[in-house]
Parts: structure tokens; C-alpha cells; sequence
């Protein structure tokens, strides 16, 4: 169960996971520090990744409440955008919460990986996960 889901129209849409300062570092690129740091950073990562996936959902947040990443899922691929702070001057959290809500009440579905899901030799770490400058660069 995510921390956080937002409902529209009674369909959920979107998943937040809030997690304490320190149990998630916030690095700038969350998905370089998923592909090095281990499982601190891989667990809240996956915590999330679930929650979408279970529910169908193409968009996700994680943060620290200090650091926030937006997430979005097509397929087999986890976009994860850079770190915006919450001290962030040129792009502010709340014009990015704005828009990955308008988003997610735009196209929230993201089909499952129906064949993958049912493959029980399927080992979920070779999933990729990549930084996406474009959605910080869609949202300005």
C-alpha cells in the first residue's frame, strides 16, 4: 500500500511513497545511485515500482519530503526524473506535483507486463531504470 494515492473520479491515479530523511538519501540521480548504492536506495525505488505496477499506474512520486522524484512506467522501463529539492528555486515542487497530477488524470494506465508477470524465472533487477531530463523539461 502506497503512503499516498490521489483519486479522481473514484479511480486512483497516482501513488506517493513518503519516506524519513534517513532512510532514503536523496541523491540528485536516484536511478544512477539504484544502479550503485545498493538497497537503501533500491528498496523505496522497488516500494513504489510496485505500487504502480500492481495498480496499472503509468505515474508515481517518491521523496523524503526534502527531495522528490517523479516517476513515470512504460513497459519494462522506470523514467525517474533528477532530484527537485524542495528549496528549488527555478523549478518549484508544486508547479511539478501540478503537472504530473494533470498528467496522471490525463492517461494514468500503463498495461502490465502480462507475459513477464508470468514468467516465474523473470528477475524483476533486470528491469531498466534511466534518468529523464525530459519530464523536468516538459514541466517548465
Amino acid at each position: 500500500q502506497p503512503d499516498f494515492a490521489f483519486f479522481h473520479n473514484d479511480i486512483v491515479k497516482l501513488v506517493i511513497e513518503v519516506k524519513t530523511i534517513w532512510s532514503l538519501t536523496a541523491p540528485d540521480s536516484l536511478a544512477a545511485a539504484y544502479r550503485i548504492l545498493g538497497t537503501k536506495v533500491r528498496l523505496p525505488v522497488q516500494q513504489i515500482f510496485g505500487c504502480m505496477r500492481i495498480n496499472n499506474l503509468k505515474y508515481g512520486i517518491l521523496t523524503n519530503c526534502e527531495s522528490f522524484y517523479f516517476m513515470k512506467r512504460e513497459k519494462m522501463l522506470l523514467h525517474i526524473s533528477t532530484a527537485i529539492k524542495s528549496t528549488d528555486v527555478d523549478i518549484s515542487v508544486y508547479r511539478a506535483l501540478f503537472y504530473v497530477v494533470h498528467l496522471s488524470i490525463e492517461d494514468h494506465l500503463c498495461s502490465p507486463n502480462t507475459s513477464i508477470n508470468d514468467d516465474k524465472t523473470y528477475n524483476s533487477d533486470h528491469d531498466e531504470i534511466e534518468d529523464d531530463e525530459s519530464e523536468d523539461d516538459e514541466s517548465e
